[in-house]
């Protein structure tokens, strides 16, 4: 599986994420996908995603402060139920991992607290 970085809106393979985009959520689920292809701004990217040169689907990465979310990842129908999602977001948690500072260009933040999912669980009971 081959990730690329969808850099402006002018790029065809944009139209197909778009396209992929509005079939795939409902309408009240989709948020405008430009603000993430905005110049000098990191909050996030697009990635369309190839398999065999054949366009399969799409990535969104919304950027957090130090925190990466995927807030979108859908995979063409006649391409789903083979695992490509799932290898999708293997490789992107591998991707954010090896590469973390091309994916985001803001300086790493400090949290104001951090707190475990387990403590969090037991100080609300």
């Amino acid at each position: 599986m081959r990730f690329f970085k969808i850099q402006s809106e002018n790029d065809p393979v944009f139209q197909k994420i778009l396209s992929l985009y509005n079939e795939s959520f409902p309408e009240n689920e989709r948020k405008e996908l430009r603000y993430l292809l905005k110049p000098n701004q990191s909050i996030g990217s697009i990635f369309a995603l190839f398999e065999n040169e054949e366009f399969i689907g799409f990535l969104c990465i919304l950027d957090v402060f130090d925190l990466s979310h995927i807030i979108y990842l859908s995979i063409m129908q006649d391409k789903r139920n083979k695992g490509l999602g799932a290898k999708a977001l293997t490789i992107s948690v591998r991707l954010k991992k090896a590469c973390a500072s091309s994916w985001t260009s803001k300086p790493k933040r400090k949290r104001l607290m951090t707190i475990p999912f387990a403590e969090r669980e037991r100080n609300s009971i």
